[in-house]
């Protein structure tokens, strides 16, 4: 396999399996010792599905606050992607079409995904609708709800108040109740 055929940018050609191999190789000792620490310890330590929310949210905050410090880490193609969701609103927006303005194929896309931001494309981009979509009602509290779900991305009312809820335990109506209003 040539450098170029290595699934795993940045790596060197005929040493990138060994790579890999060190690497599960050191997480498997991580989870063991997690483990043991957990069997030892009685301190809370968050869940998993807590720190994959926590970690969502930081790479929303990244794209759409475009980070330099924390894009300027990540592979060309997903910095490029990141800024596009960041900036862009488009109802419609699939991998493929992302994949294109990152100039890499959509599995690639994909893949840098899952391993470097721990998080798939459509959980990425629907948090960061759900996220201006808080935004608008913090800015706009007395805005039509289509008209939020509208402004974030989405096409469809009824799939923008589950996603909303399932995102924030909360409807939007229900979220911009309970944020004081900027217009009091």
């Amino acid at each position: 396999m040539s450098e170029n055929d290595s699934p795993v940018q940045g790596c060197a050609g005929e040493g990138w399996e060994a790579l890999l191999s060190a690497m599960a190789s050191m997480m498997a000792q991580a989870v063991r010792r997690e483990a043991a620490d957990d069997a030892t310890t009685s301190v809370a330590r968050p869940s998993t599905d807590a720190r994959a929310r926590l970690h969502l949210q930081h790479w929303v905050s990244v794209a759409l606050a475009q980070e330099a410090s924390a894009l300027d880490q990540l592979h060309p193609a997903l910095r490029k992607a990141l800024v596009h969701l960041g900036t862009q609103r488009e109802p419609g927006l699939s991998l493929h079409e992302l994949a294109g303005v990152a100039h890499v194929s959509p599995s690639h896309l994909g893949f840098l995904f899952r391993s470097c931001l721990q998080c798939s494309f459509k959980q990425l981009l629907q948090a960061i609708r759900i996220e201006r979509a808080k935004q608008f009602l913090l800015r706009h509290p007395y805005g039509r709800i289509t008209e939020v779900a509208l402004d974030a991305g989405f096409n469809d009312l009824s799939h923008f108040q589950k996603a909303f809820r399932c995102m924030t335990g909360m409807t939007p109506r229900e979220f911009r109740s309970h944020t004081p209003s900027r217009h009091a």
